[in-house]
């Protein structure tokens, strides 16, 4: 079964506290931690669980999301049986758009992760439905962050991540500030 981890057990665990790091946004008080390495994901939750199948439900759950089907039986019985087989990707930074393409969900949930990127040159993870106009967005945000990029497009599937980046969902609160300061600047 998959083991939720909690973020106490995590800074006092070495292992699971070097999968990730830590970033701060310039300004503000708002840090996000970020997973970094091998792990699986869905482009809907944008759940990751990694090799030893550990999860992290306080950092990556959003505000509305349920993800307590990810701890049945069923669905460890399923994941374990396919994870072998499913499509890799290498070197991603998961920045995950709403499958619907909510705008407000894409502008709160998604996008204010994009800030925590340290990299100048990315490959940028989001679903395949996000519109143009969220793509342009993303792309004049890193353009004036001098942030190479190119996107890779992920479809209603379940994924391999190898080497790659995946960034905690933030607060509502954080979100806002986070687009206040970047607008205001």
């Amino acid at each position: 079964m998959l083991v939720d981890i909690n973020s106490i057990t995590i800074k006092s665990d070495k292992h699971l506290s070097n999968l990730f790091v830590n970033a701060k946004f310039s300004n503000l008080s708002v840090n996000c931690n970020i997973l970094k390495g091998n792990f699986f994901s869905d482009s809907f939750h944008y759940f990751p669980i990694t090799d030893n199948n550990e999860t992290f439900s306080s950092l990556f759950t959003r505000d509305v999301n349920n993800t307590s089907h990810f701890y049945s039986q069923k669905f460890f019985d399923n994941f374990k049986d396919n994870k072998n087989s499913l499509k890799k990707f290498t070197e991603l930074y998961v920045l995950g758009s709403n499958s619907g393409n909510n705008y407000y969900s894409n502008l709160l949930q998604f996008l204010p992760r994009i800030f925590f990127n340290k990299k100048t040159n990315l490959k940028l993870a989001i679903h395949r439905n996000s519109s143009n106009k969220y793509r342009n967005f993303i792309g004049s945000i890193l353009k004036s962050l001098n942030v190479e990029f190119t996107f890779v497009f992920l479809d209603d599937d379940f994924y391999n991540f190898l080497d790659s980046e995946f960034p905690q969902f933030l607060t509502t609160n954080d979100s806002i500030k986070i687009l206040k300061c970047y607008y205001l600047n």
